[in-house]
């Protein structure tokens, strides 16, 4: 089944590998840290368009997106990672109405701790980017 939206696709194909992912937010507890210790975030960015673009006679859009990979250590966020790159990296979205490019893995951060989280045991992250060009 198509998604609606690029966003929703690849949230559709996050979610079909990996529980929990989190859309543009980290649910937090009382205590001010993520309820999950093992998890994925997507944050997406308006479609990104050029110049060039006004001349076509269809619509044409730049995705851009990043997973923040988390867990409660460095093999936990590292398998988080693997797991979500797979999932994008080189395919393609299948989104109504519209011709998906492969998806293209722009960057991968190394893991870090969350210097900002509250007192507790060290929460660490890393952030993946990726982009695809769609055509509909």
């Amino acid at each position: 089944m198509s998604s609606r939206t690029v966003h929703d696709a690849v949230l559709t194909r996050l979610r079909a590998v990996l529980d929990p992912v989190h859309d543009g937010y980290v649910p937090k507890g009382p205590d001010g840290r993520p309820v999950d210790e093992r998890f994925a975030v997507l944050y997406s960015a308006a479609p990104l368009r050029s110049a060039d673009d006004l001349a076509r006679t269809h619509d044409v859009g730049d995705h851009a997106w990043r997973v923040v990979s988390v867990g409660s250590s460095p093999e936990q966020v590292l398998d988080v990672a693997a797991t979500c790159s797979a999932a994008l990296a080189g395919q393609r979205l299948d989104v109504q109405g519209v011709v998906c490019d492969l998806i293209e893995q722009t960057s991968a951060s190394p893991v870090r701790v969350d210097e900002d989280m509250p007192a507790g045991p060290p929460v660490h992250y890393c952030s993946d980017a990726f982009t695809a060009r769609t055509i509909g």
